[in-house]
């Protein structure tokens, strides 16, 4: 939509509501759970139910990705699940449902933005950069889904020429 209509739901906070509806139907009950996960307390017991539905979430989606394998927003959740779970063993899983969905919509800020991160988190700083020079390529009116609470293309690319600039100097011996 054009940038004056996404200001106004930006505004009225219905960017994520009409988000949440543009994800294919094969995903959306898989946020579901997430979202409600989302809204939960830090009490033990909510913790225990959040880890529940996360869990449900990442089995919903993992059976929207194999019976849609081209589903580019069910990949995207499940990497942005992937990555929630926070151990390394996951993160070769999402960097590889995230090249999926690059390959198939190479103009999807989403995927673009969700790889830079990962790329950057997994030691791939060169990777992460050019993923964002491929996002901001797109223009200002390819935005990633509010859905996911993502760190900015700034934030990543500060990091990743940082993390560069620290192995070049290493490297060197400077």
């Amino acid at each position: 939509p054009p940038d004056g209509i996404i200001s106004t739901l930006q505004n009225m906070g219905l960017d994520r509501e009409v988000a949440y509806h543009l994800l294919s139907p094969a995903v959306r009950p898989c946020w579901d759970h997430v979202e409600k996960a989302a809204s939960l307390g830090n009490s033990r017991a909510d913790q225990d139910e959040a880890g529940t539905l996360f869990a449900q979430g990442l089995e919903c989606v993992s059976a929207a990705v194999a019976a849609h394998p081209g589903d580019v927003d069910a990949l995207e959740v499940q990497c942005y699940l992937l990555v929630s779970a926070g151990t390394a063993r996951l993160a070769g899983q999402a960097r590889a449902a995230l090249d999926r969905a690059v390959a198939l919509a190479p103009k999807d800020p989403t995927a673009r933005l969700l790889r830079a991160a990962i790329r950057n988190v997994g030691g791939d700083p060169a990777g992460a950069i050019e993923d964002l020079d491929a996002l901001n390529a797109l223009g200002g009116s390819a935005r990633p889904n509010p859905l996911f609470v993502l760190a900015s293309d700034a934030e990543i690319r500060a990091d990743a020429t940082k993390s560069l600039s620290s192995t070049t100097t290493t490297t060197t011996g400077h």
